[in-house]
């Protein structure tokens, strides 16, 4: 033992220690860098996800602001399409009333000359057609401002009483010129059952079978045009897969033998501005016609082969008048003057324009109604002061535009009479027109009107009087035509013939029926007369009554 000397003790541990030691401190190491990187993972993927939400609020802020941009630029757009709608409407109303006011003219003085006598009956035929003839270009005229209406929806049904041979009778004559023109045949059948009278919207059921019609001849080169009307058509609507209707309908068919239309446009005919031939129409009056079907709560049906034809069906439902109103509507009052002892009326004519004056004038003049004419609002102020009439017409347009306070002082003016103003407007007024008119006239009255109704709003206001020229309107005497038409008088008519009038009757066969009397000898001037009053008045199964025993 050495003094002083340390020990040392040395611990030699075995092989495997170190390396259980050199693994710890690796695993040591691998933990710290992996939670280094995942501590940096997770550093980045934070910043980026606020980089990403901040990116997506900027972009989401972007695109409402872009969207609300968006909106205002289509509400601007919007309002800036209904200004232009508005303004197309307003110069499509103003182009109305500048095209209406001469042809109102000319059928307010087509009127007025249907009530001359010393018309011989040539002359009455005469007016009748140019009259016919300036309604229906009336109506063309109306068809793109028609049109209108209906887009917008400022169209409403109004029912009255319809004579339907008459109107059929009318319109067939009205495309009588051009039926000639083209060698063609028009022909019309109305079933027997149909009431004589119905109550329907004239205008519209006029202004659809004047569409169809026209489309017909336009596309018939030769051969036939058929307009039949009916109460029942179940059969055709079962075979075409559609319900039956409960209501009582007017059904209408219009067949031709024309070019037909082609299968794949079927579908488009009755769309707006669609037209089969690019160089004839607006392609608006299928559309109207379609549209007026529906609103007046009917449908219509095409079947069409090419090169073959065309059917169009479609039904209208109609009620029937009651008594009174057929009554009524059989009497045809003609007024001859005002009645004896009725005092001087006085009525004042204001209009710029001559010629609307003169008609007013020289229709109620010659009744016995004390006149005079103003062409200015002051000038009519002076008339008024001194001369004090019982009632007024003046052109709405007038009080529109010129110093509407002439028209309060006229009002107010300290007269024997309450002066009664009647305005007489071309067109459809604003909503803030009639609010002002309201105010300024006690009635308003809208071109074209007759004149009876001119009469009735003086009858009306002053309480005037009239002497009446009653004619009652022919009728048909069935006893009296079969008496005309028994056994005895048609003997003389060949076998042959009686068939071939049996068939046209049956068939509804109007022009052979026509030219089948032409060959009755002009001798028998009664059974000619009676017939053609028969034919005139679509009275076909009476023919057939009368005609059927007498066949072999």
């Amino acid at each position: 033992m050495i003094a002083d000397d340390s020990w040392f003790l040395t611990i030699i541990p075995e092989d495997n220690q170190y390396i259980i030691v050199i693994e710890s401190m690796l695993l040591l190491l691998l933990g710290l860098g992996i939670t280094t990187l995942i501590t940096n993972y997770l550093w980045k993927t934070l910043s980026e996800k606020n980089h990403i939400e901040q990116v997506v609020k900027e972009r989401t802020n972007a695109w409402l602001e872009n969207t609300e941009n968006l909106e205002k630029r289509i509400d601007k757009r919007i309002q800036e399409l209904k200004n232009a709608n508005e303004e197309k409407t307003q110069i499509l109303t103003q182009m109305n009333y500048e095209l209406r006011l001469p042809l109102n003219n000319i059928l307010g003085f087509l009127e007025q000359s249907s009530y001359d006598n010393s018309l011989t009956q040539e002359q009455k035929d005469n007016v009748y057609y140019i009259q016919k003839n300036s309604q229906h270009l009336l109506q063309l005229l109306n068809k793109n401002f028609y049109f209108s209406k209906l887009i917008s929806g400022k169209i409403s049904i109004q029912r009255n009483m319809v004579i339907l041979e008459n109107l059929v009778n009318s319109i067939s004559r009205q495309f009588e010129e051009e039926v000639k023109r083209k060698k063609l045949k028009l022909n019309y059948y109305i079933e027997p059952e149909i009431s004589r009278y119905i109550k329907i919207d004239e205008t519209k059921l006029r202004t659809i079978l004047v569409n169809l019609l026209d489309n017909s001849i336009k596309f018939t080169d030769q051969g036939m045009i058929t307009i039949k009307l009916f109460c029942d058509n179940q059969a055709w609507l079962s075979d075409n897969n559609t319900d039956s209707l409960d209501q009582e309908n007017l059904w209408i068919e219009i067949e031709d033998n024309g070019s037909g239309i082609a299968p794949d446009i079927q579908d488009k005919v009755f769309e707006p501005f669609f037209r089969v031939n690019k160089k004839q129409g607006f392609g608006l009056g299928l559309s109207i016609t379609s549209q007026l079907i529906n609103l007046m709560g009917g449908k219509i049906y095409l079947s069409s082969q090419l090169g073959r034809g065309t059917i169009i069906q479609f039904y209208l439902p109609f009620t029937i008048p009651k008594t009174e109103e057929i009554r009524t509507n059989n009497q045809h009052q003609t007024i001859v003057s005002l009645a004896n002892n009725e005092p001087n009326y006085r009525i004042l004519v204001i209009d710029e324009q001559q010629e609307n004056r003169e008609l007013l004038v020289d229709f109620l003049k010659p009744i016995g109604f004390n006149l005079k004419e103003a062409s200015k609002l002051q000038s009519a102020l002076d008339v008024s002061r001194t001369w004090q009439p019982h009632l007024i017409f003046v052109d709405i347009k007038m009080l529109l535009s010129e110093n509407n306070q002439i028209v309060n002082e006229i009002k107010n003016l300290q007269t024997l009479n309450q002066i009664t103003i009647v305005g007489i407007a071309s067109g459809k007024l604003e909503e803030s027109q009639r609010e002002q008119l309201q105010i300024w006239c006690d009635d308003c009255l809208y071109k074209p009107f007759s004149m009876d109704l001119i009469l009735e709003k003086i009858n009306f206001y002053l309480g005037v009087s009239y002497l009446w020229n009653n004619e009652e309107v022919e009728m048909i005497s069935t006893r009296k035509i079969v008496k005309s038409l028994n056994y005895p008088t048609l003997k003389m008519m060949s076998s042959q013939w009686l068939k071939e009038v049996y068939s046209a009757a049956s068939s509804g066969n109007r022009s052979l029926l026509e030219e089948l009397i032409q060959q009755i000898p002009e001798r028998h001037d009664s059974i000619i007369n009676s017939m053609r009053e028969l034919v005139n008045n679509f009275n076909y199964r009476q023919i057939r009554e009368i005609i059927e025993p007498l066949i072999d």
